[in-house]
């Protein structure tokens, strides 16, 4: 009697924990609404949320048969990466990303200076990237948040970089905290015969079928991502697309690696090894295609210095003392048809668009 006692119990414990490990799986693979949009979920208990100009990652967990996303987040608001750029002769330059400038009113200071609104500046809206030169080296810049109304003044929102002399070549990036990288909800019902993830963006249906070239780019993306939340140095072709390894002119997945290249000290550019020539002068060569990976900038990433909370209201603000060049200025011996034309995307280096 007591061995089928205790048979009975472990049938029964064995039937909980099989109903406890079927709750926290849910299918794995593609849920899509419509062509454009969809959710991935990744046998690492990771997700996907990609939609038009949405791409965002994050884990999942499971509890009480309800599923919680939490997209990942950068550490801080604020992305500086410095390099020496041996054609710039005076001063440093600086190119801001586009959402500096198309969502929230932030506030660049240079070393003791006052600080300046960027938005104040009279320029045109929908660049992906906008460009400046200062005249002079700062050793310090600051930027801000404007927080004005937080009801925390606790939290930071003022983050202060030291500069390396050598650097004079900047890219910053602002990443935006956008209502897609918030947590959300979502549980997996079955309508019709469909599998479907219904969530707070709606419902989404289980493929049966996965496209393989949008799972290509998902698991590209995503080991870029991982790669960045550690990765110190970022790796550009003078055209401003992150070089990824994913050749977009050969269609062809490749390992991406610095150590292909080989540093050309005069103009502190990297050139792939198969088509370096000694005695070429590479100072003014320029990649033609933007997918084109055979010229490469290395920019090492500038962590701040310090963090605290700057409060707007009582301080005194500078005048906006330089203003953005626009792209036509930058391309004036082109004609316009090919300015008008060409598209020019500045890549993110924590890629959360």
């Amino acid at each position: 009697m007591k061995n089928l006692f205790l048979s009975a119990l472990f049938m029964l414990s064995n039937f909980l924990f099989s109903q406890k490990q079927n709750e926290n799986k849910i299918p794995k693979g593609s849920y899509s609404q419509g062509s454009t949009s969809g959710i991935y979920i990744f046998e690492d208990n990771t997700f996907a949320l990609y939609g038009y100009a949405t791409l965002v990652f994050g884990e999942y967990k499971i509890q009480n048969n309800s599923i919680d996303f939490i997209p990942f987040k950068p550490e801080q608001p604020f992305t500086i990466l410095g390099r020496e750029n041996k054609s710039v002769k005076k001063g440093i330059k600086l190119t801001f990303e586009s959402s500096f400038i198309e969502y929230d009113s932030i506030f660049v200071k240079f070393d003791k200076k006052n600080p300046i609104n960027l938005l104040e500046s009279n320029i045109e809206k929908g660049k992906p990237y906008y460009i400046t030169n200062l005249d002079y080296k700062p050793s310090l810049i600051t930027l801000i948040q404007n927080k004005e109304n937080s009801e925390n003044n606790n939290d930071s929102n003022t983050y202060s970089f030291n500069i390396n002399p050598n650097y004079n070549d900047f890219l910053l990036f602002y990443n935006v905290s956008k209502r897609e990288s918030e947590p959300f909800s979502g549980k997996i019902m079955s309508k019709n015969k469909q599998t479907v993830l219904v969530c707070d963006w709606g419902n989404f249906k289980k493929e049966n079928k996965e496209e393989a070239e949008m799972l290509t780019f998902l698991n590209q993306y995503k080991k870029e991502y991982q790669k960045s939340k550690t990765q110190n140095e970022f790796h550009f072709n003078d055209r401003l697309k992150k070089a990824t390894g994913y050749n977009h002119l050969s269609e062809r997945e490749n390992i991406f690696s610095i150590d292909n290249y080989i540093l050309d000290a005069s103009s502190n550019k990297y050139i792939r090894k198969d088509i370096y020539k000694k005695q070429k002068k590479y100072l003014n060569e320029k990649v033609t295609d933007y997918h084109d990976e055979s010229i490469i900038l290395k920019y090492d990433k500038i962590n701040p210095s310090l963090k605290n909370f700057t409060d707007l209201n009582k301080i005194t603000k500078g005048k906006n003392e330089f203003l953005f060049k626009s792209y036509k200025d930058e391309n004036k011996d082109k004609k316009k048809e090919e300015i008008k034309s060409e598209k020019i995307y500045l890549s993110k280096p924590l890629e959360q668009d």
